[in-house]
């Protein structure tokens, strides 16, 4: 108690061989004591005494370090010894012990006491980070300066100590190997179950250090994991899912399905991926990177080709969905199956499957979770999300104009998106829905939201209307973002679109369901080759065909009248078929118009939520889990499937 009053030590419950550490580092009056020790030796021996019998020899200890005011040397000592504390002897224990002498500690207890100070460490380490934490990294910056010895410092680091630079050095160097070997392995074309293990038990290691939230290349590190794993288990998937097919058709849908189910997390990760070679990791991690982007574009390349048959046959597949006929094979039987269902349609301008997938994980933990629906199940046969094929070319005006038209748009005409309110008002699969003067309304930017960027309140009175069966709303979000420059860079969540928040509040308060979707997807600009200038009226991913004029190159694709929007004079229009050009420079962070996975492929889906009955129909939530080796777990098996959860209502 006297030690607690007059000195400031720990007593009670705070009392304990961290808190004593944190004692003996923070308070600057021990050599105020250490002259009332000299004068009263007896006290001081009983003060050693009891703090050695509440505690073991560390009492005595850190008592002789805060009276010497050597305090912090003891907590960087104690860093250093549960770094240690893994290793079985060696020339670190050696170093240790011997700087053990210069506290007073005999050899025959230096062992004991380092494990004490090692146990004790963690926690003094966390008092003194809620007080200062520049304090707490100078404390771990001194304990790793402190040891010189290039040998001592190898021996130190292979204990993975979460705290020293040295441990974090040594993890990063493990993980560059396991990247390395990886490649080489994937380049031999050999089995990489045990390599992708090895890898991700190395990103864990690293990610659990201190020092991984402040390293800029940490997010790309786990890219470059994810990509491993897909990497190991692209070749297998693609035959287990059948996309090894000769037959356009089927090999159109196929290789859509597969993008739609996987295909989003692949290029976000690719995405994420991508930055400056100056290191070796960042080498290995530009290395996988790069060899992801290959297999990509070689997938991008087969689905323009085949998706070019598929419209000169046309567009014979059932697995895929023409975005003009969105609404009316998708709202349109949703709201058929039961009169009690009112719908909200958000389209989401520009949104790839890249940014689908990070709002719909947002999706699943906001608001007691959303989830996509499936419904209807005579229009598949297995619970999946629709297949949306954009408009080609996949620009705007093209696109948007026939989701809410529900029919291609004219050839050789200009097409405003103002008018597309007036699209939907007399799109025929909606009318049964309204009745008498009543029309489907369409709230485009200035109506659905304020100057502020929230959402407006004549857009909530609608949603909050029960006898308005459909009601839609477009943001920009996404598609102003991709005039950004590129160094901007945006996570896609429900708090990031201003409006989203309140609306969906707003609609799940009035029972009504809402279906998202996009007008067409986009590729990053991320490495973007410049293919020359487009002419006028051309686009950065797309130009006009005139037959005996133009010529196509590797990387494009030519869509004739039977499946393409044309400019006038026009006979086709040429469309780039992956994600590594654009016609032109430019500082925008995204491009459109092309023939890739990511600008065709529209997301779509209808969300809903747990809790909400059913009078009628059978509604089921389909929960959309990340492929095995996006959650890094290695597996050689193709991607996890998809899960259904039932609603307890449902049939």
């Amino acid at each position: 108690a006297w030690l607690a009053q007059r000195w400031g030590a720990p007593r009670g419950n705070e009392f304990g061989r961290d808190a004593l550490l944190v004692w003996a580092a923070g308070d600057g009056r021990g050599g105020e004591f250490a002259e009332l020790a000299a004068k009263l030796p007896a006290l001081a021996a009983e003060v050693r005494q009891e703090l050695s019998r509440r505690v073991g020899p560390m009492g005595g200890l850190a008592l002789d370090a805060w009276m010497r005011g050597a305090g912090s040397r003891l907590i960087e000592l104690a860093v250093l010894a549960e770094a240690a504390r893994p290793l079985t002897g060696g020339v670190a224990w050696v170093h240790l012990r011997q700087r053990m002498v210069t506290f007073g500690v005999t050899p025959k207890e230096a062992e004991s006491v380092l494990q004490q100070l090692g146990q004790s460490v963690g926690h003094a380490l966390t008092l003194i980070g809620v007080d200062s934490e520049s304090r707490k990294r100078q404390l771990l910056e001194a304990a790793d300066r402190s040891v010189e010895d290039p040998e001592v410092r190898a021996h130190l680091a292979s204990g993975n100590s979460v705290r020293l630079r040295m441990g974090f050095e040594h993890l990063e160097h493990v993980l560059t190997e396991a990247l390395v070997h990886a490649e080489q392995a994937l380049e031999e074309g050999r089995l990489l179950t045990r390599e992708v293990q090895t890898a991700i038990e190395a990103h864990q290691a690293l990610s659990r250090h201190g020092l991984a939230e402040h390293a800029p290349w940490t997010d790309r590190a786990r890219e470059a994991v994810r990509l491993l794993g897909w990497l190991a288990n692209h070749q297998h998937a693609l035959s287990k899912a059948g996309l090894l097919h000769d037959d356009p058709a089927t090999e159109l849908g196929r290789i859509a399905r597969w993008y739609a189910d996987e295909g989003g997390y692949v290029d976000l990760a690719r995405h994420r991926a991508w930055g400056p070679a100056a290191s070796p990791l960042d080498t290995a991690v530009t290395a996988l990177r790069e060899r992801a982007d290959r297999a990509r574009r070689a997938l991008d390349l087969r689905f323009a080709r085949a998706m070019g048959e598929w419209v000169q046959a046309g567009r014979p597949s059932k697995e895929v969905l023409p975005i003009e006929e969105a609404l009316a094979k998708i709202a349109v039987p949703f709201l058929e199956e039961s009169e009690d269902r009112r719908l909200l349609v958000l389209l989401l301008d520009g949104m790839a499957w890249s940014q689908a997938v990070e709002l719909l994980d947002s999706l699943r933990r906001f608001d007691d979770g959303w989830a996509p629906i499936h419904f209807n199940r005579r229009r598949t046969a297995e619970s999946e999300l629709p297949i949306v094929f954009a408009a080609l070319p996949t620009v705007t005006e093209v696109s948007r104009s026939a989701f809410f038209a529900g029919k291609r748009m004219d050839a050789g005409k200009e097409h405003d998106t103002q008018d597309d309110p007036k699209r939907l008002a007399q799109h025929r699969g909606l009318k049964p829905f309204f009745s008498g003067t009543a029309i489907p309304r369409l709230f485009l930017r200035a109506d659905a939201q304020v100057k502020a960027g929230s959402v407006s309140e004549a857009l909530l009175t609608e949603v909050r209307d029960p006898s308005i069966r459909l009601t839609a709303a477009v943001f920009n979000t996404i598609d102003d973002s991709l005039k950004n420059n590129a160094s901007q860079k945006q996570d896609w969540r429900v708090e990031t679109i201003g409006p989203l928040r309140d609306l969906l509040l707003a609609a799940r308060r009035a029972g009504r369901h809402v279906m998202i979707a996009s007008d067409h997807g986009h590729v990053p600009s991320d490495g973007l080759r410049n293919l020359g200038m487009p002419t006028k009226g051309e686009g950065r991913r797309w130009r006009m065909h005139r037959e005996g004029e133009t010529t196509i190159g590797p990387e494009e694709v030519m869509i004739g009248p039977k499946g393409a929007w044309l400019p006038k004079g026009a006979d086709g229009v040429i469309l780039l078929s992956d994600d590594s050009a654009r016609y032109g420079a430019s500082t925008a962070s995204g491009e459109h118009g092309g023939a890739s996975l990511a600008e065709v492929l529209a997301p779509c889906a209808i969300l809903g939520w747990d809790e909400l009955g059913e009078s009628q129909g059978s509604l089921s939530l389909l929960a959309r889990y990340e492929p095995a080796w996006y959650r890094l777990e290695a597996v050689t098996e193709g991607a996890a499937p998809a899960r259904v959860r039932k609603r307890p209502d449902s049939k």
